[in-house]
């Protein structure tokens, strides 16, 4: 009984041992919009990235499993590490952006939604000034992220769809919310994140 008791402390040191290792060396930036979150998106992606590389490059068995318990160590700790950022500092503050002009809809509000290691998700509350029809295509919204230095971010590029009420179009006065987000490998790149920028469906497909 006590060498199994013995062996299950030996284990949980290890683990403990591996998480702490994994998570040495992150330096983060505080973003006024997204916090930490940047920060850790780009250290997490980054070691995953390295494990899975290793994990391709390997041709020893046991070495792989031990790869791949060290990826799935990581992954958790990544979870762990966004829980406890968000804990610490919630992503209350409204997400500033630069709307396109003589739009058929105003863009009240944008706020953080959701967060984990696939991305960052966001929503959006929209007011119809005047009635949108539909005429059997959907209709999206396209933008960007800027940077502080008024720089369009790499690889931030994307877009919302405004969904379509059961063939209905949308009346004058009509409230909708629909949501946005952005993959991990873009969230990387947004510690200096300043706002978002509505942009052309021809800007978004010549970007």
């Amino acid at each position: 009984m006590k060498s199994k008791i013995f062996f299950f402390m030996a284990i949980s040191s290890s683990l403990t041992l591996l998480l702490t290792s994994c998570g040495g060396g992150m330096k983060t930036s505080k973003n006024e919009f997204l916090g930490e979150i940047p920060s850790i998106q780009k250290y997490y992606h980054a070691k995953i990235d390295e494990k899975d590389k290793e994990l391709k490059a390997c041709t020893d068995m046991n070495k792989a499993f031990k790869l791949d318990k060290e990826a799935e160590l990581l992954k958790q700790e990544w979870d762990a590490k966004i829980a406890e950022s968000l804990k610490t500092n919630p992503l209350t503050a409204p997400i500033p952006f630069e709307p396109l002009k003589d739009q058929s809809y105003t863009i009240d509000k944008i706020s953080f939604s959701n967060v984990n290691s696939m991305g960052f998700g966001i929503k959006l509350s929209i007011k119809v000034d005047t009635e949108i029809k539909f005429d059997n295509k959907d209709i999206f919204l396209y933008y960007i992220a800027i940077d502080k230095d008024g720089k369009e971010i790499q690889g931030t590029k994307t877009r919302s769809l405004i969904r379509q009420d059961y063939g209905k179009d949308l009346k004058a006065g009509t409230e909708v919310e629909t949501s946005g987000s952005w993959p991990t490998k873009a969230i990387c790149n947004m510690e200096d994140f300043a706002k978002i920028k509505f942009i052309t469906k021809d800007e978004f497909d010549k970007m």
